[in-house]
């Protein structure tokens, strides 16, 4: 295990930032420097220089962000990595993400995309609890989204550029939440990381302008939908002796 705060860490770490947000830039190598990280810096793709128009309802900056993940799952697909760590510019680490990045034994053999971050307080997941160092592994089942932090694997990454082209909403919805390739995906819990706009008292203004509309939007009727699709659930694997999906808390630390 990696030592906190003394040693550079094993698994290779790459953070998406535009070039107009050196602010930004800053932030995240500084606290890679406090944390004992080496982090590689991506160039993102900006939403105001598109040469091509977003589908109706997408803003710019979030086909922007699509494309710049597709850059970062790219680096993945063409390495020699099995498991790569993708930050977008506005985290906030946990100190103890260190000893994560630092030993990946604690990732299941089947792991496609390990999501490390919170973003909404509850997560549906299987009933069914991995240890991972302190905290706790679970399969997801919705309400999962957000892509600031996660561990995608070589074999994944190679899947998402040859199969996730396009998008006609927020992409992170598709691949977490919806989880429309069927992939493998593992929620930490406690997440080790928390994006900027989630905190009380942002540092930043957001810098594609992508998530909080669209999400107060469906929010609630997802919720809905969610919850009489978890009583279903619930019922049915109670009835078959089935181990049932929970909705627990996610919380950060």
């Amino acid at each position: 295990m990696c030592p906190m705060h003394l040693t550079t860490c094993d698994m290779r770490a790459l953070y998406i930032n535009l070039d107009r947000s050196p602010d930004r830039r800053r932030w995240m190598e500084e606290q890679a420097a406090s944390l004992g990280l080496t982090l590689e810096r991506i160039a993102a793709i900006d939403g105001t220089s598109l040469t091509e128009a977003p589908p109706p309802g997408l803003p710019a900056g979030a086909l922007a962000c699509f494309q710049s993940h597709r850059k970062a799952w790219e680096m993945v697909a063409n390495g020699e990595d099995r498991h790569v760590a993708i930050f977008e510019d506005d985290i906030h680490m946990s100190p103890d993400l260190p000893g994560f990045l630092g030993d990946a034994s604690w990732i299941p053999d089947d792991a496609d995309i390990v999501h490390i971050e919170r973003v909404r307080e509850h997560c549906i997941v299987m009933n069914r609890r991995l240890k991972a160092v302190d905290r706790a592994l679970y399969r997801t089942v919705s309400e999962n989204s957000g892509t600031g932090a996660y561990l995608v694997s070589r074999a994944c990454a190679r899947r998402l550029v040859a199969e996730f082209t396009d998008v006609g909403r927020e992409f992170d919805l598709d691949l977490l939440d919806r989880n429309l390739l069927g992939l493998i995906i593992y929620k930490l819990v406690p997440a080790l990381c928390i994006q900027d706009e989630f905190l009380e008292r942002p540092k930043f203004p957001s810098g594609i302008g992508r998530r909080q509309r669209a999400k107060q939007r469906e929010g609630k009727l997802r919720r809905e939908i969610s919850r009489q699709l978890g009583k279903f659930r619930r019922g049915i694997s109670a009835i078959l002796g089935l181990n049932a999906p929970v909705r627990i808390r996610v919380g950060f630390r």
